[in-house]
């Protein structure tokens, strides 16, 4: 029976009583018209390869009559009982708004379905204007699940409307259709098998894309008229390829029926085909589409069988290593793919660009590029056919090359003359970005402290960096004094950009990172104009910092960003940091988020304050519904769910159990299942994930530990568990004082628990010990070898840490790396003489003797802090006086990936796979790359990827394809092909991981040992062109880990 309207609109509207078809609603007649742009949009190529296997298409299929009216509301249009011409109309009215806003096919279909389900479900009332409500609801949830780019409710009524609603009105119907569907919103359609089907019996794949255009328009005309509801979505889809594919070559409709969905009646798809025939001889819809314009389809091309199918769970737990690309003769340090995902482009420390055909996984072009140092980057220009690309390298400059002219040529080696060469950088570019359908810009962020934008109209070079005769205006973002120590200090010196990104949804935003912990958000419309580099600037205001709170106060050199990116939909960043985890933050350009912080909210989540905002605990499931309401059964489920996890997490507290999977198991109750979980379950959860924490040890676990204490007082400030959890994290973190008034303070709340009680002493002798341990160093002195807080080590150690170098080395001057991680923060004095003689061999490749070194501060004020002495300093800037300085607030994580390694290399990636973004996943320095789920923070999948380290993660913009490459001079190319699937559930991936568990432990000592100094690349360079006596000093060749 469907149900009552009044029922339900009480429950989801309790502060209106009144029914939305109540005769005093809020409508209104008008006129007036709310004109928008008219947008059009190219339908994009696909030459992907369909990647469902058996058991994805097996549920589509399972699923599809949840999304299907049914042919009880067919009967019942034919019988009279509903009214056939206002769902015309209402169909009529969203095509009209779909050609005024530009709205993709799909969000149409989606739109007309959920009126059909609603209507075979609900019974509305017999007045004039409740089909438009309908209509207008309709499209603005469809709107909402499919667009990028949706206008405000009331805007949607464009035209001459006999009705137009308010906003609330319109909410409260889209409630209503909400609860009548069940929520289930992300309907199977017949675009989720078209391109399938088209596929497999489709032999000409060069037809391909006029195919999915004529299927587009077949489509969206079944769903016009009523003659179709009679159909699946499956059965729609396999009548329209059959057709489609038939107007060009003889095909038996009924093996291809078999071959296309081999569980279905064979005469109602027959019926089908005959009645998309017809419609297509009546429509004219079959012609020559090689060139035709239609709207394409907003964040769901049609040819990616939907992008919530793209990374399938099915799909990751079968992704396995299908082919090797061999082509380069060093580390591939750049991959990526071209919009269209036909080719994939990589750059090396060969100094060569590649060209790879996606298809068939060949070599088709190799460009000599004439870089003198490693590529770092390199991209496809946007709109150009994928005929122009761009490189950025180590030797500091940019070129841009036109594949046209090598159209005719082999795979092999090509010398091609740049037709753009930049060379205004004074140090390594790091990274490239372009902007989707700007063909004339590229941006180029460095290691010398700007991001400089280049336009191809307004030339195609420019002097290297410091010429006299011509001064090159490009820098977009000075920030050579832009770098922050932490959170409280002002930002002073050179921030070393390590690499930048731009939102495809909102590309006006820009998100950089460099050598210190801060991720910054730029608004380019809101930046200052293009300059040069010749006076330093003051580092301009962004529109947010990003940094997880327990990073914003280290100050040490080591913990910096390799890599930042935004999501898919452009409403998270991902940021990877050097000798840290990666993490997860929202964006938020309003100004206003929930996650912000100051440098004084660190002290205060550090220090006891006995009051918080805490709340009363409540039961979980309260009252609010009546007992027939359907929803509080499966909230129920899900709530049994959570306690079964729950009891899981707090075995694994046991002596002699692993900790990280009942970390795991309460992420996925905070995190997977938050919307069921009340205050009392959460608190449960967060104490004994901290207890888990602590136990665990891995690298900042105490942070996170504390993280959860102080949500866990936030909900019951008046049990001693977090308070208790709260003392044991401060103690591991050395902060002894703050640990004893955590302790004393859980004592008040429980003075019989005698844990609390040794937890109380043990506090008071770590205080003991501390003050001891300082005593002795004052009474001795500091050591000449600890003068910078860590022992001065041999050059030929600070060289080469055989930890991070061993299984990397490579011959030949191909593979020589250069390291400039710690460029602004030392400088070397040396002498050239030789001192002593430690007996080395002569054929052991490493120094004779020792020099006398002297590692300092680089002095900022002075001329060495501009970089590579050619611009001069700026005067004195208010942002480096540290007396008017006021912090910032930034942004904290909202989830966190643990499991990898990143020391060895400053290219290290971490990518969204999918066009959801539903996965994140990294390289790692153990030769793995790893996956995770971006919700929960769950590993799914680790992978052996590279004899040494793999740094770069691109996934392919519609197939479940992901390129990976690292040390080794191969690409590897990953897709779901393995015959059984696998995850890390349980410990194991598979035999080509081995234990898994081991693997993530060995990742994390890493992490926590002390990184060995390492100086600067340049400041060595002098020691490797021979500097020194013949004979005096041999070096071993820089090793292709360090990037």
């Amino acid at each position: 029976m469907a149900p009552s309207f009044d029922c339900v609109s009480s429950l989801l509207c309790s502060e209106d009583r009144d029914s939305v078809f109540d005769e005093n609603s809020s409508v209104y007649e008008d006129t007036c018209q709310h004109l928008r742009n008219h947008k059009k949009h190219h339908f994009g190529e696909s030459n992907m390869l369909p990647l469902q296997d058996d058991e994805c298409f097996a549920t589509m299929v399972e699923k599809e009559c949840q999304h299907w009216p049914g042919v009880v509301y067919l009967n019942r249009m034919y019988n009279g009982d509903l009214d056939f011409g206002a769902r015309k109309e209402a169909v009529d009215w969203i095509e009209m708004v779909r050609a005024q806003f530009g709205f993709g096919p799909l969000c149409v279909y989606l739109s007309i379905n959920y009126l059909d389900r609603f209507l075979s479900a609900y019974q509305l009332p017999g007045r004039d204007w409740a089909m438009q409500l309908l209509a207008v609801a309709c499209l603005s949830l469809a709107a909402k699940i499919d667009e990028c780019d949706v206008p405000m409710i009331v805007d949607l009524q464009f035209g001459e409307s006999k009705f137009v609603f308010e906003a609330k009105a319109i909410q409260r119907m889209e409630l209503l259709v909400l609860s009548t569907l069940n929520w289930r919103m992300q309907s199977i359609t017949p675009f989720s098998f078209i391109d399938l089907f088209l596929y497999k019996i489709n032999d000409d794949q060069s037809q391909l894309r006029s195919s999915i255009l004529q299927s587009t328009q077949l489509i969206l005309s079944t769903a016009r008229g009523i003659d179709f509801l009679e159909f699946k979505p499956s059965e729609i889809a396999a009548a329209v390829a059959i057709s489609v594919v038939g107007e060009t070559k003889t095909i038996d409709a009924r093996k291809a029926i078999f071959v296309l969905i081999p569980q279905a009646e064979e005469e109602r798809v027959l019926k089908c085909v005959k009645m998309v025939h017809e419609l297509s001889l009546n429509n004219g819809i079959y012609k020559d589409y090689s060139s035709a314009i239609v709207p394409c389809m907003s964040q769901s091309s049609i040819g990616d069988v939907n992008h919530s199918l793209q990374t399938h769970s099915s799909l990751v737990r079968r992704l396995s290593q299908e082919r090797e690309l061999e082509g380069h003769l060093g580390c591939v340090n750049a991959v990526a793919w071209n919009s269209k995902g036909s080719l994939l482009i990589s750059g090396s420390d060969d100094t060569r660009i590649n060209i790879w055909s996606y298809s068939d996984r060949k070599l088709l072009h190799s460009i000599d590029t004439g870089h003198s140092a490693n590529i770092f980057c390199t991209k496809f220009v946007p709109e150009t056919s994928d005929e122009l690309v761009v490189s950025g390298a180590g030797d500091a400059e940019v070129r841009l090359f036109n594949l046209s002219c090598l159209s005719g040529r082999g795979p092999g080696n090509n010398a091609v003359v740049p037709s753009a060469l930049y060379q205004c950088h004074t140090r390594r570019v790091k990274k490239l970005a372009v902007e989707n359908g700007n063909p004339n810009v590229v941006w180029s962020a460095s290691e010398d402290g700007t991001l400089r934008q280049h336009d191809f109209r307004e030339g195609t070079s420019c002097p290297p960096a410091g010429s006299s005769h011509q001064e090159c205006r490009n820098v977009l973002l000075d920030l050579r004094s832009g770098a922050k120590r932490s959170l409280a200090d002002p930002p002073k010196q050179v921030l070393a950009l390590k690499s930048c990104d731009i939102s495809t949804t909102r590309p006006h935003l820009l998100l950089v990172g460099g050598s210190d912990a801060f991720a910054r958000l730029y608004d380019r419309r809101m930046l200052p104009p293009l300059s040069s580099c010749r006076k330093r600037m003051s580092p301009p205001p962004c529109v947010n910092y990003f940094c997880p709170m327990h990073l914003s106060d280290c100050g040490h050199p080591s913990v910096h960003l390799t890599h930042v990116a935004f999501s898919p939909d452009g409403y998270e960043v991902l940021l990877s940091y050097s000798g840290e985890h990666v993490y997860l933050m929202d964006v938020n350009h309003a100004g206003v988020n929930e996650m912000q912080y100051t440098s004084g909210d660190v002290s205060k989540l550090m220090t006891y304050s006995p009051t918080t905002d805490g709340v009363e605990l409540q039961p979980f499931v309260s009252n609010v519904f009546p007992n027939d309401f359907p929803v509080k059964k499966n909230i129920a489920e899900k709530h049994d769910m959570c306690k079964k996890l729950l009891k899981f997490a707090k075995k694994s507290l046991n002596k002699g159990t692993t900790p990280h999977y009942g970390i795991e198991a309460c992420n996925e109750v905070l995190n997977g299942q938050s919307h069921v979980v009340g205050p009392a379950l959460k608190y449960q959860c967060l104490c004994i994930r901290a207890a888990l924490l602590l136990q665990r040890k891995w690298k900042n676990d105490a942070y996170m530990a504390i993280r959860d204490c102080y949500a866990a007082r936030k909900i019951d400030n008046s049990s001693y568990k977090p308070l208790y959890y709260m003392s044991e994290a401060l103690s591991q973190l050395h902060r002894h004082k703050d640990a004893l008034d955590f302790a004393v303070a859980s004592h008040s709340l429980a003075p019989s628990i005698s844990e609390v009680s040794e937890r109380v002493e043990k506090a008071k002798k770590d205080i003991a010990s501390a003050e001891f341990e300082k005593s002795i160093k004052a009474n001795h002195g500091a050591s000449m070898f600890h003068t910078r807080g860590g022992r001065i080590l041999s050059l030929n150690d600070m060289l080469y840490r055989s930890e991070a170098n061993s299984d990397a080395s490579q011959d030949g001057p191909i593979s020589e790396r250069d390291d400039s991680d710690y460029d602004e923060e030392l400088e070397l004095d040396f002498e050239t003489s030789i001192s002593g003689d430690e007996g080395h061999d002569d054929e052991s490749n490493i120094l004779h003797g020792s020099l006398n070194l002297r590692i300092h501060q680089r002095d900022d004020s002075g001329e060495n802090a501009i970089a590579n002495g050619l611009c001069e300093s700026s005067s004195s800037s208010s942002q480096n006086n540290g007396a008017c300085y006021q912090a910032e607030a930034v942004i904290d994580m909202r989830q966190r990936f643990v499991g990898h390694c990143n020391v060895g290399t400053d290219i290290k990636q971490a990518s969204f796979l999918g066009q959801r973004g539903e996965y994140v996943a990294s390289g790692s320095d153990d030769g793995r790359w790893f996956i995770w789920e971006k919700k929960t923070g769950r590993l799914i999948k680790m992978l052996n990827g590279d004899e040494s380290v793999v740094n770069c993660i691109q996934c392919h913009p519609f197939d479940f394809v992901v390129a990976t490459s690292g040390i080794d001079s191969t690409i590897k190319i990953w897709t779901p092909s393995a015959p059984l699937p696998s995850s890390v559930a349980g410990g194991s991936a598979g035999p080509e991981t081995g234990d898994v568990l081991t693997a993530m432990e060995n990742n994390q000592e890493k992490l926590s040992l002390s990184r060995d100094t390492i100086l600067p690349f340049e400041l060595l360079e002098p020691l490797r062109m021979h500097d020194f006596p013949d004979g005096a000093l041999r070096l071993r060749p820089f090793e292709c880990a360090q990037s």
